[in-house]
Parts: C-alpha cells; sequence; structure tokens
C-alpha cells in the first residue's frame, strides 16, 4: 500500500477514489486487528479507529467510509493518507519495541 500511494507516482491506483478509500480502511483494519487481536470487517475497524485514534484521522476515515457506501464524490488526499500510513505504521512499530 505504502509503495501505491506514496512511493510510485505512476501508479495506476493513487489516482483512484475507490484505492484511496481502501487504503484508509485497510489500515483502520491492520491497527484494529492488531490492537485488539480479533478481526472485523473494515468499517466495523474504521468506526472503531474513530472512536481510539487521535481525531486528527477522523476526517480521513470519515471519507473513507463514505466512499464505501458510495456517498462521496471525490478522493480522499494523498497526502492525508501518506501521513496516516506513518501514523499506524509508528504505532505498529512502538508495540513491538
Amino acid at each position: 500500500m505504502r509503495e501505491e500511494i506514496i512511493e510510485k507516482p505512476r501508479s495506476e491506483w493513487r489516482d483512484v477514489a475507490f484505492y484511496r478509500a481502501y487504503a484508509v480502511l485497510t489500515l483502520c483494519w491492520i491497527l484494529y486487528s492488531f490492537r485488539t487481536r480479533t478481526v472485523t470487517s473494515k468499517p466495523r475497524a474504521a468506526k472503531w479507529a474513530i472512536n481510539h485514534l487521535p481525531k486528527e484521522w477522523s476526517e480521513i476515515i470519515a471519507q473513507a467510509l463514505a466512499s464505501d457506501a458510495g456517498e462521496l464524490h471525490g478522493s480522499i488526499s494523498l497526502r492525508r493518507i501518506a501521513q496516516f500510513i506513518d501514523f499506524v505504521d509508528a504505532q505498529l512499530q512502538a508495540t513491538r519495541a
């Protein structure tokens, strides 16, 4: 995911609105699964993330949920997704240390 969003400027996926939402929801799912040691749906993990992560992430997570439901008519900022990737990565690394 990092590669498609951040490292490959010519990726066929990075400008696809569905993929951007998929990336955010997947990050929520990964963090939820890691922290709770259980598996759930991506939408449920995203709702959990809105309630448990710093508020600065609420907007892009809400946008991803809206996109998943067919209610978002734009795409999520690549810059914000890249920042969210870094945030989730740091959370995973901090817990492993």
